[in-house]
């Protein structure tokens, strides 16, 4: 899936990403070589703290991202992030695309292009957790969603299954901390 972002949206860098306390997890990734990423380098981080995508056009003339790292070694520029977003409402992650370059604009086939992959990849998600909690375990051979590619042999899919159920617990509290800092008064009205 993230080939595919990053092939469709002309960009060196695509991720999936869960969002824990402290780091990101990359549970599919082009482009970068690192599993986990700290929650304070992530482009991520500001993604899921709305429903809406965050476009970063260049991130050099950004305030929130300019002096990151990754901004100031000239490796990232272009962001787009849409949040990955559960049936229950909650924001658990991001699919992302970057480049090196900056761009002009996002024209709106690739905004719906990306929206729509954002929504094909949380479903994915939401139905692997799900067979997995039901202890239907995909085959080592069997894709786990659609448009995913089977999991290379040395994976342990149980493993993957929790580690995937962990990430969503972590990331559904979190999002259930920022929501309480952003309402506190009325907890309800967070939902």
């Amino acid at each position: 899936m993230c080939e595919y972002a990053a092939a469709e949206m002309g960009c060196q860098i695509s991720s999936i990403c869960f969002i824990g306390d402290k780091s990101g997890f990359l549970m599919a990734k082009v482009g970068v070589e690192k599993r986990e990423i700290p929650r304070n380098m992530l482009f991520d981080a500001h993604t899921i703290m709305s429903e809406e995508p965050t476009i970063i056009l260049d991130a050099t003339e950004d305030i929130r991202f300019a002096n990151n790292p990754v901004v100031k070694e000239g490796q990232i520029r272009f962001y787009a992030g849409f949040p990955l977003v559960t049936t229950d409402g909650f924001i658990v992650g991001s699919l992302s695309v970057a480049d090196e370059f900056a761009r002009e604009c996002l024209t709106g086939d690739k905004f719906f292009f990306l929206k729509n992959l954002a929504e094909v990849a949380i479903r994915g998600v939401e139905q692997n957790t799900l067979n997995a909690t039901q202890r239907i375990v995909p085959t080592q051979q069997e894709p786990l969603a659609v448009g995913m590619p089977p999991p290379p042999p040395e994976m342990n899919i149980t493993d993957a299954h929790l580690t995937m159920q962990e990430l969503l617990r972590t990331a559904y509290t979190t999002q259930c901390q920022v929501r309480m800092q952003v309402n506190p008064v009325n907890p309800v009205a967070n939902k």
